[in-house]
């Protein structure tokens, strides 16, 4: 479709500058008049003829390079999944001015970005709006900085959740969702936001707002070191989770530090089992400051995905590059098609081609 509608406005600009053309040597040639020497006269007395003419075969050429200029659908691009740590007065290697993480958000919508959750990514379930650029925002350590509240139980402006709530309010055309990736048994302030008198009513308050929860571990283990304790570090931290939210699941997993344990000990990070309680994870993360494979892609590991780092100069480098890369994920608006160019149909994983409705161009 896009293809009829982009060779109609082009056919229609081509024959208004070619009327626009004949109707300039045509009196040339009757009127003796010359093709860059026109008589003033004629103009005065058809120049509103001249000027619609004009005046259409602009507005036919600005819509087809509108539409040329428009990202081309492309669901087996990179993305971005950003992390996020500490929002506070200076950046750092894991703090994000309060100022700082405003103009990411403003930036991530003037890029055509499409905010989305973890468990979105889970399904394989990207359902943006076509010609935007799915992106998840993603918040590690569970710090008070992230989320908190005043004595009267007000959200803090200046936390993130405050930056994200009124960017929401001011911005309702851009969809903005979070995914918190906490560590319930870590020491103050990163013990489920760092107030623990006013925990259920920040846990209460990210479940009924669109936001999401997952496991970053009980207490930042690094289980490279810690491989014997992966199973109780993960099944701890969804306990004391569900002192709060007793029906909720986390399904995915961020590494702490990024650091994996051996290769042997991987599995445990998918499904395991401490004291008769088991779970399952549907992805684990890294912290490898490398954009995300799509879905799709065979290369996708679900053991292994890639997140991007949100310090100053490279995430504002990040969010440039991704909202002009042609190698960007580029939605076609339809969750049950996946449109793709023709020179990365080797790299589609196979079992989408039964799943899905693959179009290729």
């Amino acid at each position: 479709m896009i293809f009829f509608v982009v060779f109609v406005c082009f056919s229609l600009s081509v024959l208004c500058g070619l009327s626009f053309l004949f109707n300039l040597m045509t009196l040339s040639a009757i009127g003796g008049l010359k093709f860059l020497d026109l008589q003033e006269s004629y103009f005065k007395k058809n120049g509103i003829m001249f000027k619609k003419i004009i005046q259409l075969y602009i507005i036919s050429l600005l819509i087809t390079v509108s539409i040329y200029s428009e990202s081309q659908p492309n669901e087996l691009g990179k993305f971005l999944i950003i992390t996020y740590h500490v929002i506070g007065e200076k950046d750092s290697a894991y703090t994000r001015t309060i100022q700082g993480f405003k103009d990411d958000l403003a930036l991530l919508k003037k890029g055509n970005f499409y905010p989305l959750k973890i468990s979105d990514l889970e399904k394989r379930n990207l359902n943006v709006p076509r010609g935007k650029r799915p992106v998840f925002i993603t918040l590690d350590d569970s710090s008070q900085s992230q989320f908190d509240l005043d004595e009267k139980g007000n959200i803090n402006p200046d936390c993130a959740v405050g930056i994200m709530e009124d960017f929401k309010m001011k911005n309702p055309d851009f969809s903005l969702t979070a995914t918190f990736f906490i560590l319930p048994g870590a020491k103050h302030p990163n013990n489920l936001f760092g107030q623990e008198k006013l925990t259920a009513k920040k846990l209460d308050f990210l479940v009924k707002n669109n936001y999401e929860i997952q496991n970053h571990t009980l207490w930042h283990a690094n289980l490279k070191k810690y491989r014997d304790k992966i199973e109780e570090q993960i099944v701890e931290s969804q306990k004391l989770l569900n002192k709060y939210l007793p029906d909720y699941k986390m399904t995915s997993l961020a590494m702490p530090f990024g650091i994996y344990p051996p290769k042997d000990y991987e599995s445990k990070l998918i499904a395991g089992k401490h004291k008769g309680v088991e779970y399952k994870h549907n992805l684990v993360f890294d912290y490898s400051n490398r954009a995300s494979f799509s879905p799709y892609d065979k290369e996708f590991d679900p053991i292994h995905v890639r997140r991007v780092q949100a310090f100053k100069d490279n995430i504002e480098k990040m969010i440039q590059k991704y909202s002009e890369s042609n190698d960007a994920y580029v939605s076609d608006g339809d969750v049950n098609t996946l449109t793709i160019p023709k020179k990365l149909e080797e790299k589609l994983n196979p079992k989408y081609k039964e799943k899905l409705k693959v179009v290729s161009y």
